[in-house]
């Protein structure tokens, strides 16, 4: 069985890669800045580890990426998603203040009813040369996915699964395996001015 976080980041994926994109009078506009306090309940640490973190969309993708995304991961499946991803031109980034930024590749956005949004963004992980060199089994999980909901007045709270394994079944559904035991919380998310 799946745990409540998953299901929320297989939900928010389903419709960021599935449905239509909303009109463009229901898009934010770009750039948006976004801060958050970043809690990985999943450290090794005793401690769980926090930090702000910094996101920046320059531009939404666009319905011809997703559908081109989406029909390389149930034609190709996930090694050749990666690519595409890689190869899809870069939407914006997201940095800690210890880091250098990381370019992300997908972005899509749906505003509710209500005034609230729900942003969906995605890049391959940054990969560790132990990773690599040792073959580690998190080698095997390498996208990024985060979804962020934002009310009305731009404050709200997200998740952002930082090694993932992104699979489609024969009936077209898409799944995400997380490779830690729960993603990293993102409390305080503000549009920044």
């Amino acid at each position: 069985m799946l745990k409540p976080w998953n299901r929320i980041l297989i939900g928010a994926l389903a419709l960021a890669v599935a449905a239509p994109l909303l009109g463009q009078s229901a898009q934010m506009k770009t750039p948006l800045n976004l801060t958050a306090f970043a809690v990985n309940m999943a450290s090794a640490r005793p401690a769980a580890q926090a930090s702000i973190v910094e996101i920046r969309v320059d531009r939404w993708s666009s319905d011809q990426e997703r559908q081109a995304l989406l029909d390389t991961l149930h034609a190709k499946g996930a090694d050749n998603l990666l690519s595409a991803l890689q190869k899809t031109p870069r939407v914006g980034f997201i940095r800690t203040p210890d880091s250098v930024a990381w370019d992300l590749h997908y972005a899509r956005t749906m505003v509710g009813d209500d005034g609230s949004i729900r942003i969906i963004l995605g890049t391959d992980r940054r990969l560790s040369f132990w990773e690599l060199t040792n073959r580690e089994r998190s080698v095997d999980y390498p996208f990024t996915i985060i979804e962020i909901r934002l009310d009305k007045n731009g404050k709200g709270e997200g998740r952002m699964s930082l090694a993932t394994k992104v699979t489609a079944s024969d009936q077209g559904d898409i799944y995400l395996e997380n490779y830690s035991v729960e993603p990293v919380r993102l409390q305080n998310v503000q549009v920044r001015k």
